[in-house]
């Protein structure tokens, strides 16, 4: 029998109503895998990602698929993605995050549990983990650039908000924590369990790429 999956893409507020094209490729291949029944509710006009990742899980509880597959639109898949989303699913891993790099700017902050390549680039890499491994790890945090959400989720925490901000009660509202790390901690407190893979997903940004080394230039 076919897993029925649910794929919701935030569009917005970065590069609003926007796929990449390499997505768009790896999402025909999906609906072409036998092992699927694809459905696709990409998440357009809303000014929050929060706001847009709670609209995919209210989506999950109106169309109940074995998983929901949440991917930002600046993200390419890994070739073996469908392979990763159908082991994650017969091993009934609760979530599972792939990990992607991001741009360290100059003076930028270090995410948490995050590891530094070349002074430049932070991925969110679990201790003991090793990219390339084609391993499921578990782990406390995972990123939500590409994150496979199986249906117990939502079963054990029906209601929302399940993605949120954390911010500080000061002047700025200075964030504290992001809305992936608040869902990962919602999750495990229900007794659910967070996974991360071997396997890195691209992320294309729109970046300043020469502000990385003028400080070291100049």
């Amino acid at each position: 029998m076919k897993h029925k999956i649910l794929i919701s893409i935030p569009c917005g507020p970065e590069r609003e109503r926007w796929i990449n094209p390499q997505l768009f490729d790896s999402l025909i291949a999906l609906q072409w895998d036998a092992r699927f029944s694809i459905f696709i509710r990409n998440a357009y006009g809303f000014n929050r990602y929060e706001t847009a990742r709670n609209w995919a899980m209210k989506q999950a509880l109106d169309y109940n698929p074995d998983a929901l597959c949440q991917i930002d639109n600046d993200m390419t898949l890994p070739a073996k993605f469908a392979d990763i989303l159908h082991e994650s699913i017969v091993s009934e891993k609760d979530v599972v995050g792939l990990p992607s790099a991001r741009a360290l700017l100059p003076g930028g902050r270090v995410t948490p549990e995050a590891r530094v390549y070349a002074g430049c680039v932070q991925a969110l890499v679990p201790s003991g983990m090793s990219l390339g491994s084609g391993a499921f790890h578990e782990t406390e945090y995972v990123g939500t650039g590409v994150m496979i959400i199986r249906s117990e989720v939502w079963r054990k925490i029906p209601r929302g908000p399940w993605f949120k901000w954390v911010a500080a009660d000061d002047e700025l509202s200075s964030p504290i924590q992001g809305e992936d790390y608040a869902f990962c901690d919602l999750v495990r407190s229900a007794g659910l369990k967070v996974w991360s893979h071997g396997t890195i997903a691209g992320h294309l940004k729109t970046i300043d790429i020469t502000s990385l080394i003028r400080e070291v230039a100049q």
